[in-house]
């Protein structure tokens, strides 16, 4: 194992705490973006369009504020919050991640629309052709995208994760495409240290939601005060998982921490 991703890693989890006024605000951006949500689903609902399709253009507007602080977060910025210059950076870092992954949108398209062509089917192919093991058959063609499309996800993040750094360091979209600088990026940090860093970032996410999960449940023992405040603690370390998985990134790619 690599000292660099563990001491990565490390910094990640400690940075929300050494910085507790900027995850107390992302908490609140956190909420405006649910209820932005929320909103927008019950004023459709109740035929209020014009209400539930500003609400969710508002939705999206706090969400790329999100990425922008995300942004901002991978460069090591010490300020990370602006209001139009988080939503422009969050708008570049959305298309920059999907130009990385078309290939795995690409395909995760396809297995939606493979997987619900047989679903409609699944009733008759069960129950007419060939019996119980046809539902037994496309469980397993779902089983085998998803290892697919996973694999394709990791594999693009190994060259994604640097770029994205490399546009946040330097502040310019095109910096997502350096090549050059990109794959120097990738030389420096190791390619199987990358791959290992995304494997161990998602093991440490598992581990601390699962963490999390056990504080709410056991908040949520006490009744109705305990839900309120086993739902608030939640999110503000659900939030807190944000810093850490960003600062990993930024981290692992600083040449100064080697």
């Amino acid at each position: 194992m690599s000292a660099k991703i563990f001491a990565s890693l490390g910094k990640g989890i400690s940075y929300p705490f050494k910085h507790l006024g900027q995850w107390l605000l992302l908490t609140i951006v956190f909420i405006a973006a649910a209820a932005a949500v929320a909103g927008a689903v019950t004023s459709l609902a109740a035929g209020n369009a014009a209400l539930g399709i500003i609400l969710f253009v508002v939705s999206i507007l706090i969400d790329l504020f999100i990425y922008g602080t995300a942004v901002k977060l991978y460069g090591r910025k010490e300020k990370i919050f602006s209001l139009l210059g988080n939503v422009g950076r969050g708008f570049q870092l959305l298309v920059i991640t999907l130009i990385y992954q078309i290939i795995t949108v690409i395909v995760t398209i396809i297995a939606s629309i493979a997987g619900g062509a047989a679903l409609v089917g699944l009733d008759k192919l069960a129950t007419i052709t060939a019996g119980p093991d046809a539902i037994w058959g496309i469980i397993a063609g779902f089983g085998l995208w998803a290892v697919l499309i996973l694999i394709l996800a990791i594999f693009f993040s190994i060259f994604m994760m640097p770029a994205v750094v490399n546009f946040a360091v330097q502040g310019k979209f095109g910096a997502a495409f350096h090549f050059k600088e990109i794959f120097a990026m990738i030389g420096q940090a190791k390619w199987y240290k990358i791959l290992l860093g995304i494997l161990v970032l998602f093991v440490a996410t598992i581990i601390l939601c699962v963490i999390i999960g056990l504080i709410v449940g056991l908040l949520s023992l006490i009744p109705v005060a305990g839900t309120i405040i086993g739902a608030v603690i939640g999110l503000i370390l659900v939030v807190g998982l944000f810093f850490v998985a960003t600062v990993f990134w930024a981290e692992m790619f600083n040449p100064e921490n080697q």
